[in-house]
This record gives structure tokens, sequence and C-alpha cells, in this order.
């Protein structure tokens, strides 16, 4: 595979947003008919389902070159128009809340009502529009990804798989935000999982100044990719680089400069600790209530993000 196919490819997992964020707020009105706020929950993901259909098309055209895809190109941005109406819906029905001061409490209100500390300002419709989308399309696919690598994971070493089910057990008698500190195990689990698995393998970085990287010269402007998926198995970073050990994380963060899920500095990924708190909710709750067991070694390949090729299957069993 040559270098431009590899840039298009780690450059896949923002495309969707990228397309949501273009639409024209006029087209998007044209759309979709306004929906109560529980039809377009519904409409969301199948639009969702849908713009990622057309992202795995756009990266089939991205592995063969040179080819377009005008079919694809078409439908991704059909279900960006929808998908940005549909979200610009849900921001009106929750500012129409916050006024009426009966709004939920969570991170969309808070989003909302809180201001700019140098400014002053409040996100406009339209951003918030675009914080939302980012925020779910780019969480979406991610979470998924994690959460399957994770089970199999604990599926292959089951005697992790028991520490985690005995928190996740405790855990669940009175499930809280507060409590995600005695959740040591099951986080360690997650962290060890985004070491192997990483949902996005690679991302592209632009260079600010000229550097010497392994006695090569950078320039200023230069595209470096950074690979999460290389740097997390190198064995002179890693002790057993390739074995899924938890337990390596007991004692704080090892290597932290080569476990980089999230990216990191000024572009690091703005919903990495929401993403580690739902990732640990989920997997608790799924972990307390079932035993999950391997039925097949899945091959992991880069697509959108790190998934196994003929996808991941365990037994399920109930506790």
């Amino acid at each position: 595979m040559d270098r431009r196919t590899l840039a298009l490819l780690s450059l896949l997992p923002i495309a969707v947003a990228t397309l949501v964020l273009a639409v024209p707020e006029s087209e998007a009105q044209r759309t979709v008919p306004l929906l109560a706020p529980n039809e377009a929950r519904q409409e969301l993901e199948r639009a969702t389902r849908q713009a990622k259909d057309a992202a795995v098309r756009a990266e089939a055209f991205a592995q063969e070159a040179e080819e377009a895809s005008a079919s694809a190109d078409q439908s991704a941005r059909e279900a960006a128009a929808r998908l940005r109406a549909l979200v610009a819906q849900l921001v009106v029905a929750r500012q129409a809340e916050i006024e009426a001061g009966n709004a939920p409490d969570d991170l969309a209100t808070k989003i909302m009502t809180t201001a700019d500390p140098e400014t002053g300002a409040r996100f406009s419709e339209s951003e918030m529009v675009d914080q939302v989308a980012i925020f779910f399309l780019a969480g979406h696919e991610t979470s998924a990804a994690l959460l399957g690598w994770a089970l199999w994971c604990l599926a292959a070493a089951p005697e992790w798989g028991a520490q985690v089910a005995e928190e996740a057990r405790v855990f669940m008698e009175a499930p809280d935000f507060a409590a995600l500190s005695k959740l040591p195990v099951t986080r360690n689990a997650l962290r060890e999982t985004l070491r192997l698995y990483p949902p996005v393998p690679m991302f592209v970085r632009e260079a600010t100044a000229a550097q010497v990287f392994r006695k090569r010269n950078v320039k200023p402007g230069a595209q470096v990719v950074v690979s999460p998926w290389h740097l997390g198995r190198h064995e002179a970073r890693w002790p057993d680089p390739d074995v899924f050990d938890p337990g390596r994380w007991a004692g704080g963060k090892p290597a932290r400069e080569a476990w980089l899920p999230f990216s990191a500095g000024p572009r690091v990924c703005p919903g990495a600790g929401f993403a580690m708190a739902e990732g640990a909710i989920l997997l608790a709750g799924l972990m307390a209530g079932f035993r999950f067991e391997v039925i097949e070694d899945p091959v992991p390949v880069a697509h959108l993000t790190v998934r196994a090729r003929d996808g991941i299957s365990l037994r399920v069993l109930q506790r």
C-alpha cells in the first residue's frame, strides 16, 4: 500500500464528521421534516448507519487508488445532510427545554449554557450543531470498536475476565459515576485493550518546526503519520508487548509516550475522559450479567477503525 493510500485511510475516521460540518444549513433543513425528539434520535441512528456504509465504500475507493465513486459520494452527502438536520432539531429542542427551565442536567446542557471565560459568549445554534456532530460521529464507531475488542480480550484471558466480572458485580449493585474509581481492574483492562487495539490505528500531524526523526530531517509543514498501533506493540517500550496484561497498568501509566490512543498535546481527543468513563460503565454492565467465551480468534484489520476482518464471535452465557 503506497503512502498516499495510507494517508487517505488515516483520515477516514473523520470523513463523515467533515461531511456533516460541510453541509449548508439550508440544505440540511430541507432534508428531513420536523420530528419529535424520540423520532429524531431513531432517524439519527438510521442516518448514522447510512453514513458509515458510505464511508466504507469510500475506503474501498481509497484502496483502489484513483477510481472515483460518484454513488458513494452522493450517498455520503445525503446521509450527512440528514444527520445535520436531525442534530439541529435536537439542539433546538434542548434550547427550548433550557429556556423553559426543565432541561436535564447533562453534558449537552452544560455545553450550551456555559459561557466562554474570556469573551462571555456561548455557542450559537450552528456552532452547537457542529460540536454535537463531531462528538457523536467521532465517538460512535471508536467506542463500539473498543468495547468489542475489550470483550474478546477478557474472554481470551478468563483470569482477567473473572476479576473484571467481580468488580462489575459490586459496581452494578449501586452504579454511580463517583464509583468509577472502584473499577481499577476494569479501567486497566480498557487501557490495555487500547494499547493492543487502538480504535484509530494511525493519524496525521503536521510539523510546525524543523525536526530530526531517526536521523531524517523533517521540514516545517511536512505530514507525519503517527501509529498508535505500532507504538503500543513496540518491544523497546513494552515488556511482552503482544500479551494482554492489565496488570502492567496497576502501578500507573507505563511508557506513556508510547500509549497514544487519543493522540496527545494540543490535538488530544477532547472526548478521552468521556470515552474511558463510558467504556468502563458499558463493560461493567456486560461483564456483571454475562460470561463471554472465545469461539475463534479474530484477525484485526484497519477500516474506519481497527476491526476484526470477519467480526468478533463470542459465546455469551448468562451469569
